[in-house]
């Protein structure tokens, strides 16, 4: 509900300012997030499509290096996704697990680099 600029000469105003403002961030940060997976999800498709070019290696390369230094700066995810990687070596029951790991933390380091893009 939006007020009229004048609406305060009457009483005291129900308008809750800090309410509005809070919503407005909320909008433009749900937005910042939509557009950035957006962007994550492109991204993915073409780093496969560019993965034996040169430019697109050194990518791939800069995107994953970041997400696993995030994995091992963690003591306890590096152990986790160690067990993981362990279990998907040895039976195919944990590769999900392990994809939805590194999916995680791969779109935390492209989220990072893309705020500051």
């Amino acid at each position: 509900m939006r007020l009229s600029e004048n609406a305060y000469a009457i009483g005291p105003s129900f308008h809750d300012w800090k309410r509005e403002e809070w919503e407005v961030n909320e909008i433009a940060r749900d937005t910042r997030e939509e557009a950035c997976k957006a962007d994550f999800y492109s991204w993915e498709r073409f780093a496969y499509c560019d993965r034996d070019k040169a430019a697109g290696r050194a990518d791939i390369e800069e995107k994953m290096g970041s997400a696993i230094e995030m994995i091992f700066d963690n003591e306890q995810e590096s152990k986790k996704f160690l067990y993981s990687l362990f279990s998907a070596y040895c039976s195919n029951d944990y590769i999900e697990a392990l994809r939805t790991m590194l999916n995680q933390y791969l779109f935390k380091s492209f989220a990072i680099k893309w705020e500051y893009d």
